[in-house]
C-alpha cells in the first residue's frame, strides 16, 4: 500500500479513492439540492461526500483539493435549476457543466475500466 500511495502522490485513481467526489454547495441556500446529488451518486454506487461547512467556496474547494479528491462537484443556483453540476476534475483541472446522471454515468465507466 505505501508503494501505491508514493506512486501515485496520494491521488489516487477514481476507482481505488476513498472518496471519488465531493459535491460542494456554493452558499447555505443550496445545500437541499447539494444533499439530493449527494443522495444520487451515492445510490449509484460513487463513494461522495459533502461539504455543507460555514467556509467559504474557496475554502471549501480548497480543502478538495488539498484531500486529493477527484471530483469536486460545485451546486449553484444556475445549477439548481438546469439539474446540473459544475464538475472540476483534479488531475485535469478541466471543468465542466454536466447533468447529474451524464456524470454518473461517466464515473460508473471510469470506475469500471479501471483506468488510470
Amino acid at each position: 500500500m505505501g508503494i501505491m500511495i508514493e506512486h501515485f502522490a496520494g491521488t489516487f485513481p477514481l476507482w481505488i479513492a476513498p472518496v471519488q467526489a465531493t459535491v460542494i454547495p456554493v452558499g447555505e441556500a443550496f445545500v437541499g439540492y447539494a444533499d439530493e446529488v449527494y443522495r444520487k451518486l451515492k445510490s449509484a454506487g460513487i463513494r461522495v461526500s459533502i461539504d455543507d461547512s460555514n467556509d467559504g467556496l474557496n475554502k471549501k474547494v480548497r480543502n478538495a483539493e488539498t484531500a486529493h479528491i477527484n471530483y469536486i462537484l460545485v451546486v449553484g443556483e444556475q445549477e439548481m435549476n438546469s439539474g446540473s453540476l459544475a464538475v472540476r476534475n483534479y488531475k485535469t483541472k478541466e471543468q465542466t457543466t454536466e447533468r447529474v446522471n451524464d456524470f454518473i454515468e461517466r464515473a460508473q465507466m471510469e470506475i469500471e475500466s479501471k483506468s488510470l
